[in-house]
C-alpha cells in the first residue's frame, strides 16, 4: 500500500504548478508594489528627519499624479535619495491628512504635528503615520 513512482510524480507536478501560479500572483501583486512604495517613503522620510535635525534645515515632500520630490535639500545631502521618483505603480495617489497640508515639510524640530500619509492605488491602500513624536510607522 505505497505510491507508485507514476503516482508520486504526478503529486509533485501538480504541487510545482500550484507553487508557480501562488508566486506569480504574490510577486505581481499590486498590494506588493504599494508596500514596496511604501516602506522606501518611510526610510526617505526617516532619512531627511535625521538630516534636517543634524544640518539644522527644512526640506519638503511634495507628491502629483506622477511621483514624490524632495525640495529644499542641499545637492550634497543625502546623495542616496532620489530627488525625483516616479510611482512603483502607475495610478498612485497620496493625500496628506490633515487635508489642510498639501505637502510634508520637514523640519529640524524633533517633534511636528502629527499626520498620515496614504497612498492608493486603485483598490489598495497604505498609510504612513506619524504621531508628532516617534519616527514614522505604516500600520
Amino acid at each position: 500500500m505505497g505510491l507508485t513512482l507514476l503516482e508520486l510524480l504526478v503529486v509533485l507536478a501538480i504541487v510545482a504548478l500550484a507553487s508557480a501560479g501562488v508566486l506569480q500572483a504574490w510577486s505581481s501583486s499590486p498590494d506588493r508594489a504599494l508596500d514596496r512604495q511604501a516602506a522606501q517613503l518611510q526610510a526617505q522620510i526617516e532619512a531627511v528627519r535625521a538630516y534636517a535635525r543634524a544640518a539644522g534645515i527644512t526640506a519638503t515632500l511634495e507628491w502629483d499624479d506622477n511621483g514624490v520630490r524632495w525640495t529644499g535639500l542641499p545637492e550634497h545631502a543625502l546623495p542616496e535619495l532620489p530627488r525625483q521618483q516616479p510611482w512603483l505603480r502607475a495610478g498612485t495617489h497620496a493625500w496628506l491628512e490633515p487635508t489642510a497640508l498639501t505637502s510634508l515639510v520637514i523640519d529640524p524640530e524633533p517633534m511636528g504635528s502629527p499626520w498620515r500619509l496614504t497612498l492608493q492605488t486603485d483598490t489598495h491602500q497604505r498609510t504612513l503615520v506619524f504621531d508628532g513624536w516617534s519616527g514614522v510607522d505604516v500600520p
